[in-house]
């Protein structure tokens, strides 16, 4: 496994911890300034940011389904952009036959940019893991690959039902300064679920 893997691995395993864990109901020290929030209610604000609820139906009919993620930028109090990737909360998967073979379905993650978003700027999804599944119980998801920069994708079996995966994606900005210089961030992005039907 890669440092970068690794990594990754790591931030996923520490966000689902804290949807998770009954320590995050536990409120975090009070500043005196109204930001006594509990960490739940932090990471609940975090994902309504970033999900746009509802879902995506990918219907039985077809090899293939093609999920948008929206990509905009905001501003911090020192002029800095960050990114932001906002996607449907689920795909719903038809057509999945509990089979012991396999009917797959190629799902194409593919990065939508807003028009705001100054041309210095480029997106990507990060080489080997730019959709990260982090849970998987039945082992429908297979066959990764970054097919562009802008657009990843992974394989679901459809055979197994009722089945769900949670997924993480995994953006780059990189900004060109001047001079010629790269400044690489990660975007913000939330976990959204895939769901056989």
């Amino acid at each position: 496994m890669s440092a970068c893997s690794a990594v990754l691995r790591l931030v996923c395993a520490c966000a689902l911890w804290a949807l998770s864990a009954p320590s995050a109901q536990a409120q975090a020290p009070s500043k005196g300034d109204g930001s006594d929030r509990t960490v739940a209610q932090k990471v609940a604000d975090y994902r309504r940011l970033l999900l746009a609820g509802g879902e995506q139906i990918c219907p039985a009919e077809g090899s293939s389904c093609d999920v948008p993620i929206t990509i905009t930028q905001t501003t911090a109090t020192d002029g800095s952009l960050y990114c932001l990737g906002t996607l449907i909360e689920t795909i719903k998967v038809k057509g999945t036959k509990n089979t012991g073979g396999e009917n797959n379905l190629t799902l194409n993650w593919i990065l939508k940019l807003d028009s705001t978003i100054p041309a210095r700027f480029t997106f990507e999804f990060q080489l080997n893991s730019g959709i990260l599944v982090v849970d998987d119980p039945k082992g429908k998801m297979h066959s990764k690959a970054r097919v562009s920069p802008m657009q990843f994708s992974f394989k679901n079996k459809r055979n197994k039902k009722p089945a769900e995966a949670v997924y993480l994606p995994v953006i780059l900005q990189t900004e060109t300064k001047d001079g010629g210089n790269k400044v690489v961030t990660l975007c913000a992005a939330a976990d959204p679920k895939i769901v056989n039907d």
